[in-house]
């Protein structure tokens, strides 16, 4: 167990998971999803691509325009019609002959209460403060749970987290609810941390005390140097005192910060050395995965493409559409199409050259042009279309068809996913089991009030109890 433990090794562990920390708190799935009560196919083809069909439109289009004044460049007509578009009382440690266990205190915040009040509460005069809304003063030395020996947790371990929540869910609570609602959130984080403490009283019940000393000095500094700076930064801090004194004031302290990253660390440790999963996987489980997930790895056809524009906006359609058509002969007459859209385009890309980035289809609301951009050639340019906001004419300049990615490409990644899954599997029934081991050993503040809830009901229950009102 020690060499499990060696400082080295272990701290670089710690230190791939500082940032996370520091950022998001405890990262393991298992301890979000533990229970808080403590009761304890066949691959399909993918879809052949759309048929090119030759020549779909004409290279010379019909002008409006009189026999005299028609050039012999080939023109896009300017009044035909074009479609729209659609539409959870300790006991003494049970086990004999334990070496004493090694524990670091965390030092309480400055003061040993704590106002919690809903966001805009403020106390009626003369009226109940409970149920106006007014701050509820909690007491964030208290201890409120116990786990072996050795294992608390203090209100103020969770109070911050709690304060958090109390304040957004507050918003959906009548005031005269507040204190019942504060209850059931510390009531959640108490079992949230338990199996954490579980898992620590076990390191300090297997992991020799000089062992472990060195360990928790050597994640301290880990802290010290990845966390704490990431931790000024969000709060926009360049003091150590000072980001202190912000952590009091919420309940909690610096040190106490500390200790809980620490103590996660271990915990997360001791969990990964002992549930190793075999992280080999037979081929035929990775083709099964990709068979069962072969919808997530499917892709619908896209194109790029350019566009030319005409917007209805101050002119009639009539000349929206003979705009249009003369951006598209000056294309057809050889004029890079680039030119013309920062020329003359008045689409959201035109600065761009009327360039439009990779496009999925049945992703744009103008059915029509959604249709003929996944059936016109590559290359070709379209007949004129129209909207309620303008007429265009485009260019398809790539196209890639439906298809999926392959197993091939994805059976490194569905490995990985296999093994992942083993591994929270392994970890999700090691906790329970744990966890289970320590019930007895298991005590919260909340079982106090059970306790004195079942005593008065059998009072009640005895004959010639008065009766309950």
């Amino acid at each position: 167990m020690a060499r499990l433990f060696y400082p080295i090794l272990f701290c670089i562990t710690a230190a791939l998971a500082a940032a996370l920390w520091a950022r998001e708190g405890w990262p393991v799935d298992w301890l979000r999803a533990f229970d808080a009560s403590l009761a304890l196919g066949q691959v399909v083809d993918a879809p052949p691509s759309p048929t090119r069909t030759a020549n779909r439109y004409p290279t010379r289009y019909p002008s409006t325009q009189s026999p005299s004044t028609r050039s012999s460049a080939a023109r896009y007509p300017t009044t035909s019609a074009a479609p729209r578009a659609g539409g959870n009382g300790p006991t003494s440690d049970p086990a004999s002959g334990r070496r004493a266990a090694f524990h670091r205190s965390a030092a309480p915040p400055s003061s040993a209460r704590l106002r919690i009040s809903a966001p805009g509460a403020s106390p009626a005069p003369g009226g109940d403060p409970s149920a106006k809304g007014a701050p509820i003063e909690l007491e964030t030395t208290k201890r409120i749970a116990r786990i072996g020996p050795n294992e608390h947790i203090l209100l103020g371990d969770v109070i911050t987290d709690v304060n958090k929540e109390f304040a957004h869910k507050s918003r959906r609570v009548p005031p005269a609810q507040h204190q019942q609602l504060l209850s059931v959130l510390v009531f959640q984080h108490i079992n949230q941390l338990i199996p954490q403490k579980v898992l620590l009283s076990e390191v300090r019940r297997k992991v020799p005390k000089e062992e472990l000393e060195k360990t928790w000095k050597q994640v301290e500094m880990i802290f010290d140097r990845s966390v704490l700076p990431i931790l000024l930064k969000e709060r926009k801090l360049d003091a150590e005192a000072a980001l202190d004194a912000q952590l009091k004031a919420e309940g909690s302290s610096l040190e106490k910060h500390k200790q809980m990253f620490v103590e996660q660390q271990l915990a997360a440790q001791f969990l990964s050395d002992h549930t190793k999963v075999d992280e080999e996987v037979h081929p035929d489980d990775l083709l099964d995965y990709y068979q069962a997930h072969y919808e997530e790895y499917k892709f619908s056809a896209k194109v790029r493409w350019e566009q030319l524009l005409a917007k209805f906006d101050g002119r009639t359609k009539q000349a929206a559409r003979q705009l249009i058509a003369e951006m598209g002969n000056q294309v057809r007459a050889g004029v890079p199409w680039e030119a013309v859209a920062k020329a003359r385009s008045e689409g959201p890309t035109a600065a761009a050259g009327g360039k439009r980035d990779w496009t999925n289809q049945g992703s744009l609301k103008f059915a029509a042009l959604d249709r003929a951009l996944f059936t016109l050639p590559v290359g070709a340019m379209s007949p004129i279309l129209e909207d309620e906001d303008g007429v265009q004419i485009f260019r398809v300049v790539e196209h890639t068809p439906a298809g999926a990615i392959s197993f091939e490409e994805k059976q490194r990644e569905i490995k990985k996913l296999i093994v992942d899954e083993r591994a929270k599997k392994a970890k999700n029934e090691f906790v329970k089991k744990i966890v289970e081991e320590y019930k007895p050993q298991i005590w919260t503040v909340f079982q106090e009030g059970q306790a004195a809830q079942e005593k008065k009901r059998e009072t009640a229950r005895r004959p010639g109890a008065p009766a309950a009102r």
